[in-house]
C-alpha cells in the first residue's frame, strides 16, 4: 500500500489474488522493494494459509460427536446383503 502506492481496496484484492496463487496478472508488485516485501509476505501467508487449513478439520474431526450403540441401532441393522438400505433405518438416521 505505501509503497506501491495502491489504494487499500488494490492493496487487498492484490494480497489475496497473489496469497491464492490465482496472479490474474492486472496488477503486479513494480518496484523492487515491493517485490521483496510480497516474497516474504507471500511466503508466510501461504504457510499460514496451509496451517489454517490442516487445522480446520483436525479440530472438527476432534469435535466429532461419538454415539453409543443401542438396541435400535441393532433392530435397524441392514441384515440384507444387496448393502440396500431399509427406508425406515434411513429415516432413523435422519432423525436422530
Amino acid at each position: 500500500m505505501f509503497i506501491e502506492k495502491l489504494s487499500f481496496e488494490d492493496a487487498l484484492y492484490l494480497t489475496v489474488v497473489s496469497m491464492t496463487t490465482v496472479g490474474y496478472g492486472d496488477l503486479s508488485f513494480k518496484s523492487w522493494n515491493g517485490r521483496f516485501f510480497a516474497c516474504g509476505w507471500l511466503i508466510v501467508s501461504i504457510l499460514s494459509w496451509n496451517i489454517f487449513s490442516y487445522a480446520v478439520p483436525v479440530i472438527l474431526k476432534g469435535c466429532k460427536r461419538q454415539r453409543n450403540l443401542t438396541i435400535e441401532d441393532d433392530f435397524f441393522r441392514d441384515p440384507d446383503p444387496t448393502k440396500t438400505i431399509r427406508y425406515i433405518f434411513f429415516v432413523y438416521n435422519l432423525l436422530y
